[in-house]
C-alpha cells in the first residue's frame, strides 16, 4: 500500500492493459497446452478425440506461448505482437470448423471446441484493441 491508497490490480494506461491480456492468454494457454500433455488419455475419450490429437494440439499451445510471454513482457508494443493475434483470429476460425466438420468429437467435445474458441476470440479482441490505441 501507498501513502497514495491501495495498489491497484487493473493497469489503466495502453500498456499495461496490453501485458495484462498478453500474459493472461499466455498463462490460459500454456496451462491448457500442458494440461493436454499431460492428460491426454483421460481427456480424450471424454471429448471423443484420439489422445494423439490431443498430445499435437498441446505441443502447438505449448509453443504459442512463446510469443505471448514475449509480447507481454516487452515494455513497448511492437510489431512482432500482432503475431499472437492472428494465431489467435486463425485458431478461432480453425475450432469452429473442426467443430462443425469433424466426425470425431462428443457433442461433450464439439462443446469444449467452441468455448475454446469463444475464449480465445475475446482474448484477439482485447489484445487487437490494446495494440490499436
Amino acid at each position: 500500500m501507498t501513502a497514495g491508497g491501495p495498489a491497484t490490480a487493473i493497469p489503466q494506461s495502453k500498456v499495461d492493459r496490453r501485458r495484462l491480456w498478453f500474459g493472461l492468454d499466455a498463462a490460459v494457454t500454456g496451462l491448457n497446452g500442458l494440461g493436454y500433455l499431460v492428460f491426454a488419455d483421460r481427456i480424450a475419450p471424454v471429448l471423443g478425440v484420439a489422445p494423439a490429437l490431443l498430445v499435437g494440439v498441446g505441443l502447438f499451445l505449448v509453443l504459442v506461448t512463446v510469443p505471448l510471454i514475449m509480447a507481454a513482457r516487452a515494455p513497448e508494443p511492437r510489431p512482432a505482437d500482432w503475431l499472437p493475434v492472428i494465431i489467435n483470429l486463425a485458431w478461432v476460425v480453425a475450432s469452429i470448423v473442426f467443430a462443425l466438420a469433424a466426425a470425431e468429437p462428443s457433442l461433450l467435445g464439439r462443446g469444449w471446441v467452441l468455448v475454446q474458441a469463444a475464449v480465445v476470440g475475446v482474448f484477439a479482441t482485447l489484445q487487437f484493441r490494446s495494440l490499436r490505441r
